[in-house]
């Protein structure tokens, strides 16, 4: 028996072998043999749910949720952004973006046709260890891709339930988010700067959300988000591909084309609300950027709900189908529907 186990195992160890020699002889005689090293809690991902929406399911949610579960969503193709309590993140392809629960969630600029956004939720009994990679943009890596193959093709198993392959799932899912944490960790110091930049974006446009009714002033949101005038633009124009005020005139008149369609205000009380400094400037500024006035505007959105009243079986969605802007802009871009 020996002679025949002896021609699989080398004369010598290889050096990957010989490596552990040294490590293992520092190893010292256990005090006590029925004492050895437990785990007291290991805390693995639960209540794990896959699906992949279309990009006409994601055009239809036309509000943010609350989701009560993490959620990761990865963009294997396609782009467009999603929404986070009332900030657009860009999710552009080959990248994920884990939600924590208690977040509000929706999306935007959902327009490609072949978009494929694969969407994870699962329940994890402690948030700090994923505290570094909530809310965050991060690459896929070949390992990640490994691991979600992996996922999906247990998921999709006839015998799913059976212990062995929730077994497999979860522990994939653990090795995913193992892989996300130490991208995270890993991020050279361009990135960080890159993710700074977003986060200053971010800033400004929850600022301006929170401002849409006011006359906003640069330096009022240079001040908020902490840098000077000249950066502010500057960052704002490499990350947007506009400079920031064409980018406010934009935001409210989006907004003032909302309450055009959805309220009966005046276009004066419109003008008022929306932070114009007159009614001239509003249609002027609404006109440049939907290329009709105000009131023809209203008018034919309206004339459009008529039509579609008169279709049974259909319901009339509330508002209007904003400018487009960049990927990364204000809540007020978020898909109302079609009208």
């Amino acid at each position: 028996m020996i002679n025949n186990l002896s021609k699989y195992s080398p004369a010598m160890p290889d050096p990957l072998v010989k490596s552990l020699i040294p490590l293992a002889r520092q190893v010292p005689d256990p005090v006590n043999y029925l004492a050895g090293l437990s785990v007291s809690e290991f805390i693995i991902p639960k209540n794990i749910i896959m699906f992949s929406p279309g990009p006409d399911k994601l055009k239809l949610v036309t509000s943010a949720r609350h989701v009560y579960q993490y959620v990761l969503i990865v963009n294997l193709c396609g782009r467009g952004a999603v929404v986070i309590n009332d900030r657009a993140i860009n999710l552009s392809a080959g990248h994920v973006l884990l939600v924590p629960p208690g977040e509000k969630i929706g999306y935007a600029r959902i327009a490609d046709s072949d978009l494929v956004w694969f969407h994870v939720t699962f329940r994890f009994d402690k948030s700090e260890p994923l505290a570094v990679i909530a809310n965050r943009v991060l690459p896929l890596s070949k390992q990640g891709v490994s691991f979600l193959h992996g996922m999906i093709n247990d998921y999709m198993a006839p015998d799913r339930s059976a212990p062995s392959i929730v077994g497999g799932i979860t522990f994939q899912l653990w090795l995913l988010l193992k892989e996300l944490i130490k991208i995270a960790m890993d991020m050279p110091p361009g990135m960080a700067e890159h993710q700074a930049v977003q986060d200053h974006i971010c800033a400004v446009q929850r600022y301006l959300y929170d401002h849409i009714r006011e006359s906003v002033r640069i330096r009022d949101v240079a001040r908020y988000v902490h840098v000077s005038i000249n950066k502010l633009q500057r960052l704002f124009k490499r990350a947007m591909g506009m400079n920031l005020g064409a980018y406010i005139r934009i935001a409210r008149v989006n907004y003032a084309a909302e309450l055009a369609v959805s309220s009966d205000m005046t276009f004066s009380e419109i003008s008022d609300h929306c932070g114009f400094n007159s009614v001239f400037t509003f249609s002027r500024s609404f006109k440049k950027v939907f290329k009709v006035s105000p009131r023809q505007y209203r008018v034919r959105l309206h004339c459009r709900r008529l039509k579609r009243l008169e279709k049974p079986g259909e319901s009339v969605v509330r508002g209007a189908p904003p400018v487009a802007l960049p990927v990364h802009s204000s809540p007020i871009e978020i898909y109302w529907g079609s009208v």
